[in-house]
């Protein structure tokens, strides 16, 4: 599915100029870069007999794409843009990934760590990979709230679909 979304988004690119099409080209290179992850992640579990990977290639890649993503949803046009909204942007996305980090240790990292060997699953499980999925959803959630007009549809979409991927990391 990630490599059908790397092509959706190249197809996306096509025809289109300036920010809609780095969008979109950030949103297909986050895909495909993300697939990478998923082949590394399989072949170290299979071929390296690690139940957990977390090497430098693969934490790499599923980090990376997760950055790429979040580029391609601040690149794709929202239909209310106002002064000084950038900043605006970047004050919501730090509350809000403020909110998520709290309750992302709350219900993820603190049980963890109260396991006898909790040190040891954060080591190897890597909070950086938690990090980046509350980065991924903080910014999702209000590039959606921000969405409307003719862009609604396809940046509701592109939010969902990194949502659901960052979800699914945790």
């Amino acid at each position: 599915s990630a490599l059908a979304a790397a092509a959706a988004g190249a197809y996306a690119a096509r025809g289109r100029t300036g920010r809609v099409r780095r969008g979109w080209v950030l949103l297909a290179l986050g895909s495909a870069v993300w697939a990478l992850g998923q082949v590394s992640w399989t072949v170290r579990q299979l071929v390296g007999g690690v139940a957990i990977p977390n090497d430098a290639l693969t934490s790499g890649l599923l980090i990376g794409s997760a950055l790429l993503g979040i580029g391609g949803v601040l690149a794709l046009p929202v239909h209310r843009v106002e002064r000084g909204d950038a900043l605006r942007l970047a004050l919501d996305v730090l509350l809000v990934g403020a909110a998520l980090g709290v309750a992302g240790w709350a219900l993820i990292i603190a049980p963890a760590l109260a396991r006898e060997d909790g040190w040891q699953l954060v080591r190897e499980f890597g909070v950086a990979y938690a990090v980046a999925a509350v980065l991924t959803l903080a910014v999702t959630v209000l590039v959606a709230a921000r969405a409307g007009g003719r862009w609604l549809v396809p940046v509701l979409l592109a939010c969902a679909g990194l949502a659901l991927r960052a979800l699914g990391r945790l």
